[in-house]
């Protein structure tokens, strides 16, 4: 294989990485965490229920750290190989460019934080799966940490949003430049709808409120019984 194949193939790897293991995992991560608009009951029996499912670690290694760990590396080194046009050709697409790579860095250094404060301080027995709303809360209490939140998930979700089209035009999927242009308003779009949902449940730690959220149109209605206690008839009603 020739150093132009090889790089042509690391390249589809590495988007690849980034949308179907890393992308659907914020999804997912979304979902779980705004069951917190729900109330902190909800939010801790969504998380017990995550920590009780079998095959955890493999799911775990298989779809965030073995792909995370992919992902950073090939993307350390198209950092370093990229030239970058942006003052020469100011471009909103050289800019992008430009954003993705540079806000990779700034996701890098987030996600290492979040998980050390967060997942690794469960591992360590520091916090117990009952106490983990109050851990959060109180680091959403703490304006720096608030600001490095929404700074960093701020960088994610713009980051996925604007990787989907690059995976896009990437895999042929975006041939035309007709379809790029038009498809590249609807990432970024999809993008600022994953970081909204996110502004949301940090707003709801930091407002110290016990349901809710700042955006009324995606909070359900909140379960005051634990799943044991709700019956089929009830969830039919």
């Amino acid at each position: 294989m020739t150093a132009d194949k090889s790089q042509y193939v690391w390249k589809k790897v590495h988007s690849l990485m980034g949308i179907l293991p890393l992308g659907m995992y914020l999804c997912m991560h979304l979902f779980l965490n705004s069951f917190v608009l729900l109330g902190k009951g909800s939010f801790t029996d969504g998380i017990a229920l995550l920590h009780r499912m079998p095959y955890l670690p493999v799911l775990e290694w298989g779809m965030i750290y073995i792909p995370l760990a992919i992902h950073v590396v090939l993307g350390i080194i198209m950092i370093f190989d990229a030239r970058y046009n942006t003052i020469r050709y100011g471009y909103s697409r050289n800019w992008w460019f430009w954003f993705q790579r540079m806000s990779a860095v700034l996701v890098f250094a987030f996600i290492v934080w979040h998980v050390y404060t967060t997942r690794v301080q469960l591992m360590l027995g520091n916090v117990e799966v009952d106490g983990f709303y109050e851990l959060l809360q109180a680091q959403f209490q703490h304006p720096l940490w608030l600001a490095f939140y929404i700074v960093g998930i701020s960088a994610a979700a713009l980051h996925f949003g604007n990787g989907i089209w690059g995976f896009l035009v990437s895999w042929g999927v975006l041939t035309s430049r007709r379809s790029q242009r038009a498809f590249a308003g609807v990432c970024i779009a999809f993008g600022a709808l994953v970081l909204a949902g996110f502004v949301n449940v940090a707003y709801h730690y930091s407002s110290g409120k016990s349901e809710g959220g700042i955006i009324p149109l995606v909070e359900g209605e909140a379960v005051h019984a634990s799943p044991a206690q709700v019956t089929t008839v009830e969830i039919l009603d």
